[in-house]
């Protein structure tokens, strides 16, 4: 079933106009930003918010036509997404918060092909003792075959106390899972190959910080190890049992770089990458092509580099012109969305 409720008020585009290798695709959203991708089959969605005032804001939910991004049903009235997973037009999970940003119970939204419906996540226990609890801040969720996976950090009495949390869906209700005890840290990205195959991956706030990445094999998560120091992960992304990247960033003299890892099913093998300042990468992809992307950057600076597998090695291609929040591929095309590099919060979302 395609999703319903198409806003009248959505915004006709002209056709996307193309810089070098990218395009920039029209987007019905005048001020605000893009924070997240996705794709399922050769469909797209974005999910972020518009500013209505100085002080209020919208949150929306977009779909690629072929040619433009149309808005899609009004989102409930209190959410506020960071994250989208899609199985397909009845089955799209959003993640954020509430507008009370002190909330405990913090929002998930599903859309079942008619409605949306809101699902608080469960109220997290955290380190310390028992009958200490607190909240739950999402940063990335993941749903494959009718089950759903929420990561982020949860704390006790302030955010800087967070410690990696991760909550599956049950059907009905979000649980805790129960995870390997690292001290304070936080989970950023998630991607699973089945219900039975889950990455999840982040950074460990140790001294110094460290690669945070946890797999669950349908039983237990358990933590893997990946090479690296002052370093940490933003982006995983797994193709085959076999065949995981994870990337993110290090620090250096010469401030960030970009940092990517990869799984053969025996052991992490980091990679070599270009040398640039700011180059923290946030997300990796792979075309139906079968070539390999990590895009980023912080700041003023996007980064888009491809995997040159021969050469075994990382190679930087012309960037987007966006402040890249995250990427996605999907068919043979590579979504790129965030906020315009040109402009006051001039949402974007580009294709290569």
């Amino acid at each position: 079933m395609k999703l319903a409720l198409v806003l009248t008020l959505t915004l006709l585009a002209p056709v996307p106009t193309t810089t070098s290798a990218w395009q920039d695709t029209p987007v019905p959203l005048s001020k605000g930003d893009i924070n997240a991708v996705a794709t399922a089959g050769p469909d797209a969605w974005a999910t972020g918010y518009q500013l209505t005032s100085l002080r209020t804001l919208e949150s929306v939910l977009l779909r690629w036509d072929g040619k433009a991004w149309q808005r899609t049903s009004p989102l409930p009235a209190q959410a506020l997404p960071k994250a989208i997973a899609v199985n397909g037009p009845s089955d799209i999970w959003l993640v954020g918060r509430t507008e009370d940003l002190h909330a405990e119970a913090l929002e998930t939204v599903h859309w079942n092909g008619t409605s949306w419906s809101s699902h608080s996540l469960a109220v997290n226990p955290v380190s310390g003792p028992p009958d200490v609890m607190g909240g739950v801040m999402p940063e990335a969720v993941a749903a494959h075959s009718g089950k759903a996976w929420v990561a982020g950090r949860a704390w006790r009495n302030t955010i800087s106390t967070g410690v990696p949390a991760i909550q599956s869906w049950d059907g009905t209700k979000w649980q805790h899972a129960v995870l390997p005890e690292v001290g304070p840290g936080e989970l950023v990205s998630l991607t699973a190959l089945s219900p039975n195959d889950v990455w999840a991956a982040g950074v460990a706030y140790s001294n110094p910080q460290t690669p945070l990445l946890f797999h669950f094999d349908g039983v237990t998560w358990r933590r893997v190890e990946v090479p690296g120091q002052h370093t940490w992960l933003s982006g995983v992304t797994a193709f085959a049992a076999n065949d995981v990247w994870v990337v993110g960033g290090k620090s250096g003299e010469r401030g960030d770089q970009p940092f990517a890892s990869h799984w053969d099913g025996r052991k992490w093998t980091v990679s070599r990458t270009p040398r640039i300042g700011d180059g923290r990468l946030k997300s990796v992809a792979r075309t139906a092509d079968g070539r390999v992307w990590a895009v980023g950057g912080k700041g003023d600076v996007s980064v888009a580099l491809q995997w040159h597998a021969p050469l075994r090695t990382w190679v930087r291609v012309q960037a987007p012109n966006v402040v890249v929040r995250g990427a996605v591929a999907g068919g043979n095309a590579l979504w790129t969305a965030g906020i315009s590099r040109t402009g006051d919060l001039v949402p974007a979302i580009a294709r290569r």
